[in-house]
């Protein structure tokens, strides 16, 4: 992004905005409100979610990449909620234009970006397909915080 310094200069010649979601906001809310019918908090599912995460990624540190590029919001909310300074994800590393790219706004619904994407996903290659400003991109994961790469 050559040019931009901050999320409001990419904000500006329409970097953020210009994101085509994998996943529409309807069906994040859709899926979040067919958990919470099911008799569980928007907090417990969060806290549920996490909890798996930290599990799987604790077994296959690499497991991690299978978030795609949504990872970085797994990350920040198991560091957020479940801080554990003996994790290998507790580093500080993040990449941060990918988490401002995939906001959505809330815990939830970015959690269920990253839910999602690994039900989908069930390879390690840390390699995804974007689409940013009309042009086709591929994202590369890589957390230099994560010990087994």
């Amino acid at each position: 992004m050559d040019g931009v310094q901050s999320l409001s200069d990419a904000r500006e010649i329409g970097y953020i905005e210009g994101l085509e979601h994998y996943y529409s906001d309807e069906l994040l809310t859709n899926k979040i409100n067919a958990l919470i019918d099911e008799d569980i908090s928007r907090e417990q599912f969060i806290e549920t979610a996490l909890k798996n995460m930290a599990r799987l990624i604790r077994e296959n540190p690499l497991r991690y990449r299978s978030f795609g590029m949504y990872w970085w919001h797994v990350k920040d909310l198991l560091n957020e909620r479940i801080p554990d300074p003996t994790a290998w994800w507790y580093g500080g590393h993040v990449d941060g234009r990918i988490m401002e790219l995939t906001d959505r706004g809330s815990d939830a619904k970015n959690l269920m970006q990253a839910v999602t994407y690994h039900s989908e996903n069930w390879t390690n290659s840390g390699q995804q397909d974007y689409v940013l400003n009309g042009v086709n991109r591929v994202y590369s994961l890589f957390d230099q915080d994560c010990i087994e790469e």
